[in-house]
């Protein structure tokens, strides 16, 4: 046997050597990394370290990133992200909406919908004994309640707004971090195709996703560009920023808009943390503002139109029940004679009628006239304000439905992604003993090899 022979051989023996040990050293890293978030299955890839006539490559022995492949299915993933975004939308719905609902508490003794009806039943009981004056301070502290009810409420949801702000502006920021570290590892990527480095880049990918609604695509250079609306984020190493935007001049007033910093360029996020938060401050909140301040000034301004045409235990009349500005639920509230002096509450529709109680019970009727518009159809103050309490409850019963259903969908393609990209250890141990094996055979190789070569030299000698 030549000793190009032999060199070919101990060759070969030491690239299956080096081969066989960084595979197993392939396979560790899958197994200790089961449980470890976004990690992607690495594959050791001989068929990369072959030459054309089926023997191994002249290699320097050491497995390179290029034959490590990493495991995936691009079209699963693409839909991964997606869902997941729109399964963070609707996990923020849920939160939201149900924080609305708490604000409203019904039907709770304490809710709206109890106070004006001890408000109604207040005047009807004055309606009965209209020279009282008990009745009528129970219609006052009644009053009083029903002032703190629509001011309690109004500031509520306005606050809301107010944590919703400061909640974009930390998810924002959130998304200009994620995106500026993307941008990093994008330079990274293109210099060094490391499976580490491409598993921290989709994974920072996912969480923005679930941030806001982004399309991701990979470049040919390994670097993510990722665009949001039509407004691009980040391409290679080149980001922009976002920042929000409100039109009012105060806290919680206004509408949001998100914008590429630095421009007047609009996103209009669909899905995401920041889709539904945005929705829910520009369009739900309002609404609900708007139809609550509706309620109230219909109440305050016929309460008012009857009241002043009734008359007291003192024979006056023209007297306001509540402020005479009212509008809207947050400078809801009653007559300050009214409140310092109960005994001006009127009761009767003529002067000097003992025992006439017909405005206090035309104002305890209101509960149930139909003098509140809503699209055009004049409905009581107890339907328009059960219009609004079923409305909210339908969208929390509707954004949980949601949330339970897409769970669902983001669970079954989760783990069709595990079956593609996910570690089992089972599949992994028979690897590991596979690639055991070839190293053990490798190195039976070259101990073979050593004890031709020492026969043959002891025979030489």
């Amino acid at each position: 046997m030549s000793d190009s022979s032999i060199n070919s051989i101990l060759n070969t023996a030491r690239h299956s050597l080096m081969t066989h040990k960084d595979a197993v050293g392939t396979t560790s890293k899958n197994i200790s990394n089961i449980n470890t978030p976004g990690y992607t299955r690495r594959r050791a890839d001989f068929s990369s370290m072959r030459d054309v006539s089926g023997g191994f490559a002249s290699l320097s022995g050491a497995m390179s990133t290029e034959d490590v492949e990493r495991l995936k299915n691009s079209f699963i993933e693409k839909q991964l992200v997606n869902q997941k975004s729109m399964q963070s939308k609707y996990d923020t719905d849920v939160t939201l909406m149900g924080q609305i609902e708490d604000i409203f508490g019904e039907p709770e003794k304490s809710g709206l919908a109890n106070t004006l009806r001890e408000f109604w039943n207040s005047w009807r009981e004055l309606s009965r004994n209209p020279e009282s004056k008990t009745a009528r301070t129970m219609v006052k502290n009644k009053g009083q309640i029903l002032t703190q009810s629509f001011n309690r409420i109004n500031s509520d949801l306005i606050s809301q707004k107010e944590d919703i702000e400061k909640q974009m502006a930390e998810k924002v920021k959130q998304v200009n971090d994620k995106i500026e570290k993307l941008r990093n590892i994008n330079e990274k990527v293109i210099a060094n195709r490391s499976p580490d480095l491409f598993d921290e880049r989709d994974q920072l990918a996912r969480d923005i996703s679930e941030i806001i609604d982004v399309s991701i695509q990979e470049n040919e250079n390994g670097a993510l560009k990722v665009v949001s609306d039509g407004q691009l984020l980040l391409s290679d190493n080149v980001s922009r920023k976002l920042k929000v935007n409100y039109s009012g001049t105060g806290k919680g007033s206004g509408e949001a808009t998100l914008k590429i910093k630095n421009s007047e360029l609009t996103v209009r996020p669909k899905a995401g943390e920041l889709g539904s938060m945005m929705n829910i401050y520009n369009k739900k909140l309002p609404s609900y503002i708007e139809k609550l301040n509706t309620l109230a000034t219909n109440i305050a301004e016929e309460v008012n139109n009857i009241h002043s045409k009734g008359y007291n235990i003192e024979d006056k009349t023209g007297l306001s029940f509540f402020k005479e500005n009212v509008t809207s639920a947050s400078n809801f509230g009653m007559s300050e004679r009214i409140e310092r002096n109960p005994s001006l509450i009127a009761s009767a529709s003529k002067p000097a009628q003992a025992g006439n109680g017909k405005i206090a019970q035309k104002l305890a009727d209101l509960q149930n006239k139909e003098f509140i518009s809503e699209e055009f159809t004049p409905v009581s103050p107890q339907q328009y304000y059960d219009s609004l309490i079923t409305g909210i409850g339908s969208e929390v019963q509707q954004a949980e439905g949601l949330s339970s259903s897409q769970s669902k969908i983001v669970d079954n393609i989760t783990n069709q992604r595990e079956e593609v990209s996910g570690v089992s250890l089972d599949e992994e141990m028979m690897n590991l003993s596979q690639y055991q094996q070839g190293y053990q055979g490798a190195a039976r190789v070259v101990t073979v090899v050593n004890d031709m070569v020492d026969a043959v030299l002891g025979l030489v000698r």
